[in-house]
């Protein structure tokens, strides 16, 4: 059964998930995390419930739904149409994007 937990985040009281299951791996969606506190209660609860992330996945490139993508470890998914936004707000490299669709 898939458990999902929400975090509001940032000044614009964006929603991030925590998606999780049984196997204790998790995938978190549209991290806005912006203040060390919002990062803080992510973190907290990942590991309070013993979760291993998987993927950081974005619905779309809007600098709300990433804040707190460019700091994380874990692979990052992004439709293909956000990419190039995704890249510029953040200065990746392209290795660390990974197309979802």
């Amino acid at each position: 059964m898939l458990k999902i937990e929400t975090f509001t985040c940032n000044m614009l009281q964006e929603n991030c998930y925590v998606v999780s299951d049984e196997t204790k791996e998790c995938v978190i969606i549209d991290c806005g995390a912006y203040t060390e506190a919002e990062k803080l209660a992510i973190e907290k609860y990942i590991n309070e419930n013993e979760l291993r992330p998987v993927h950081l996945i974005a619905t779309h490139g809007h600098l709300d739904h990433n804040f707190g993508d460019a700091s994380s470890p874990v692979p990052m998914a992004y439709h293909w149409s956000s990419m190039h936004l995704t890249r510029l707000t953040f200065a990746l490299p392209t290795s660390r994007l990974r197309s979802s669709v």
